[in-house]
């Protein structure tokens, strides 16, 4: 019997929130392909969405996230602490905020 390793899909998802939970960012979703056939016809998604060649959470695309997450939080007049548990090394890029 041939043994085969099995193609698998892959993602990352990159969650947000409050201290208390009842304010939630829109999920950022990293995948492989730049337009995956699964959004085709998409009008809209309800998540955030990047790709890489391996669906991981790097630092450029972090970045992103983190200066879009910026923009959002100075437009709000918020001031954030932000924590991340077992991610990419994160730039240290000054924010506005």
């Amino acid at each position: 019997m041939l043994w085969r390793k099995t193609k698998q899909a892959r993602l990352s998802v990159m969650l947000g929130a409050n201290m208390t939970g009842h304010q939630k960012l829109k999920p950022l979703v990293i995948e492989r392909s730049k337009n995956p056939r699964c959004f085709k016809g998409a009008k809209s998604l309800e998540v955030d969405y990047d790709f890489n060649k391996k669906s991981w959470t790097t630092s450029e695309i972090c970045e992103k996230w983190v200066q879009k997450l910026d923009k959002l939080m100075i437009a709000e007049c918020r001031k954030i602490a932000l924590v991340f548990n077992n991610g990419p090394p994160i730039p240290r890029k000054s924010t506005k905020n």
